[in-house]
């Protein structure tokens, strides 16, 4: 078997598509959550959320970092170019698809 090893454009080109593709999931679930819970927009007082509920998004947001985070580690060769991914993952692209 003949593989080539990959570029750091290439790598960046996956991490970017991942990242965007993550933070469209992510823009969709806080449209469902809103939809759910504030189906006429947000009217003060705001409605409380259940317990379970915010112990539920907790352990989706530490999920969504603990993924970014393995993708981030595969991505770099070192903890610098691994902090840069995860950075980039988390920061850039969720800037981007909250626009």
């Amino acid at each position: 078997m003949n593989c080539k090893p990959t570029t750091v454009y290439q790598s960046y080109i996956a991490l970017f598509v991942f990242a965007l593709a993550m933070g469209i999931l992510e823009a969709i679930v806080v449209v469902y959550v809103r939809e759910l819970y504030y189906p006429n927009g947000f009217v003060f007082p705001l409605k409380t959320l259940p317990k379970h509920i915010i112990a539920i998004e907790i352990i989706r947001e530490l999920s969504t970092l603990l993924m970014l985070g393995s993708v981030a580690w595969i991505a770099g060769k070192n903890g610098l170019k691994r902090l840069s991914a995860f950075l980039f993952l988390e920061y850039g692209i969720s800037f981007i698809t909250s626009l």
